[in-house]
């Protein structure tokens, strides 16, 4: 069975701990310290410095200093200590008293009156402690970045410092971030050596990283054949290449805090009777991106301190202004109170979990992610966490922001109501940038409703306006066909009225009855019109020549009459059921005359073709069925 998890996760080693893959750095610090006095150590975040002093560096000098620390410059002033107390100086003396027992240590009030060099000369010591005194003051870039402006007291407190380190008995350590080098620099002058004696540890290098993994899996029942493939894995970054793109490669080194997390949660994601953390181990739990993720995902939820908008604003600056979209490291400089939109507080906060690493170049701080393997995990946790916690109006707001607020991308109706309702129920949880993207929606959205009523006021009005229209079509319609219709049955009523009249004045007046029953016919072709221009023809004294009136007895009489086109020949016919021919110069009927139409009872209309060559009859029968003749008078 395999062991306790030998692998410490995200925190420094502790005293006591076995510190694997240093080995040589420890060596060359305390021959260093040895032959130097006042050392300063200074690596990149995240390199280890902490751990190397603490479970490295201490042990190995134990027998022959008397190690006071770590102590650190960063805590509060007390209220309870009188005004005027040298802040930096107080809380590196409250650090060493922690190394006193309990029983023998003095209160706050009487630490404060004293100097450095007071406290050296009255702290009490073990008997048999050895006589050179070593102070181990870690995270010294504090004593810059805590109270910027205080710079009397720092001033004082490198004054105090400068005094102790003239005591030839004291050693000291300065452990330190190297991009607070410079800043540094002013207060050098005051410290014997200037800080002269300087001792640099990189991250790990890959043989490093590789014994890191390696020997404490070994100690704790497990062997770890696949060490090498996760090592590259973590040493795994993005170089440019001459055309611009982008190649990943194995680097040169790998984040001590990366291979103790990935390695810690492999570890304890195994069975205990697996002895071998094989490659097949490696895809099955140590999935390096899923624990680089978790870690990430952790020391947010822990820097946010429960507040979702203070998560999703680390989030947002960690994934948008820290990673370009191509995918690639960028920086952020570091700007009085927020930088890249990021309280500095929260920044700080990430610094210390090593998430990102903080570079001083031309006199500014510029923040970056720890590592180029640290893209991958922190994109897919940033996109698991906003599908888990975010409603889909802020997640469309974030899409509207990075595609550079398109309207298309706005919300509308119902989506935009519920999104409001949302927005007001949870106020402390939107973001300014929510809130500039509901504003334009909501404007959008008011814009599109006015065009909406003023489009269908236009269209009812465009309706009213057709129907008005339509009614005053139908109207003038109906108004036209009355007037017509009373129109034509005037005129026919008045050719009636005339055809009448013409009959009545055969016998008197034959011109009036022609001239009247002509004029009837103008009017309307009624039949009575029709009807009273062939009586008054027949009355006429030149058409008796030729024409001769119906027999009495029968009553017919000849209604329809046709000129042969050249006026050789005329047809007649009427309420007989033959069609007489006759010759309009000698009056007689022609040779062939009648023609019969069979079965006719009356013959309605005549016709010549144009060529003279054929006539044509319509009549009906006594049933009234329709009846058509033709004949050749060509012959």
């Amino acid at each position: 069975m395999a062991g306790p998890n030998p692998f410490v996760g995200p925190r420094p080693f502790e005293f006591g701990e076995r510190l694997f893959g240093r080995d040589r750095e420890i060596s060359e610090l305390g021959y260093r310290l040895s032959a130097e006095r006042i050392v300063l150590l200074h690596s990149p975040s995240g390199a280890g410095k902490s751990s190397l002093v603490q479970a490295g560096l201490v042990p190995a000098v134990a027998d022959s200093f008397d190690v006071w620390g770590p102590t650190r410059v960063n805590l509060e002033p007390d209220p309870e200590v009188p005004a005027g107390t040298n802040r930096y100086a107080l809380s590196a003396i409250r650090g060493f008293e922690e190394g006193v027992p309990e029983s023998l240590r003095r209160p706050v009030a009487v630490l404060a009156g004293q100097s450095l060099a007071d406290y050296l000369a009255h702290r009490p010591r073990r008997r048999t402690a050895p006589p050179n005194v070593l102070l181990v003051f870690d995270q010294f870039e504090e004593v810059l970045t805590v109270d910027p402006l205080g710079i009397e007291a720092k001033k004082e407190f490198f004054d105090q410092l400068g005094d102790l380190l003239r005591n030839p008995r004291v050693w000291a350590l300065f452990v330190l971030r190297e991009d607070y080098l410079a800043p540094l620099d002013p207060y050098a002058q005051r410290v014997p050596t200037h800080f002269k004696n300087r001792f640099r540890i990189d991250l790990l290098g890959l043989e490093a990283a590789r014994e890191a993994m390696v020997a404490p899996a070994r100690r704790a029942g497990r062997e770890f054949p696949a060490a090498e493939q996760l090592v590259h894995d973590l040493a795994t970054m993005k170089v440019q290449q001459p055309g611009g793109s982008f190649l990943e490669e194995t680097g040169r080194h790998v984040e001590p805090v990366q291979l103790q997390v990935v390695c810690r949660r492999l570890w304890a994601s195994m069975p205990p009777d697996d002895l071998s953390i094989d490659a097949e181990d490696l895809d099955r739990f140590g999935d390096v991106n899923e624990a680089l993720g978790g870690y990430y995902a952790d020391e947010v939820a822990r820097i946010a301190t429960g507040s979702g908008k203070r998560e999703r604003a680390i989030r947002d600056w960690c994934g948008e202004k820290l990673i370009t979209a191509g995918g690639i490291r960028e920086q952020v400089l570091r700007e009085p109170g927020l930088s890249g939109g990021l309280a500095n507080e929260l920044i700080d906060g990430l610094l210390k979990a090593h998430l990102i690493r903080a570079e001083q170049r031309a006199g500014a701080i510029r923040y970056e992610l720890a590592h180029d393997r640290l893209i991958e995990p922190v994109r897919r946790n940033n996109a698991a966490w906003r599908d888990q916690h975010l409603v889909p109006m802020q997640r469309q707001a974030a899409l509207w922001e990075s595609q550079g607020k398109p309207p298309g991308l706005l919300l509308g109706g119902a989506e935009l109501v519920e999104a409001e309702r949302w927005a007001e129920a949870t106020m402390a949880e939107l973001t300014e940038m929510e809130g500039r993207f509901l504003t334009e929606s909501r404007k959008v959205q008011d814009l599109a409703e006015k065009e909406n009523r003023q489009v269908k006021r236009t269209r009812w009005l465009a309706l009213s306006a057709t129907l008005t229209t339509l009614v005053a079509v139908v109207a003038l319609i109906w108004a036209w066909r009355a007037y017509t219709t009373v129109e034509q049955e005037a005129r026919l009523s008045a050719s009636r009225e005339l055809a009448l009249k013409s009959s009545l004045l055969l016998d008197k007046q034959l011109d009036l009855a022609l001239l009247l029953t002509l004029e009837a016919g103008r009017i309307a072709p009624t039949f009575e019109a029709h009807r009273s221009l062939l009586a008054a023809l027949q009355y006429n004294e030149r058409l008796w020549r030729f024409l001769p009136a119906p027999s009495s007895d029968s009553g017919q009489m000849r209604l329809r009459v046709a000129f042969r086109p050249g006026g050789a020949m005329l047809a007649s016919a009427g309420e007989l059921a033959s069609i007489e021919l006759w010759s309009p110069a000698t009056g007689q009927q022609l040779p062939g005359s009648p023609l019969r139409l069979a079965d006719a009872f009356e013959v309605r209309t005549l016709a010549f073709s144009p060529d003279g060559r054929w006539l044509a009859a319509g009549g009906k029968t006594a049933t009234n069925a329709g009846l058509l003749g033709l004949w050749d008078v060509s012959v």
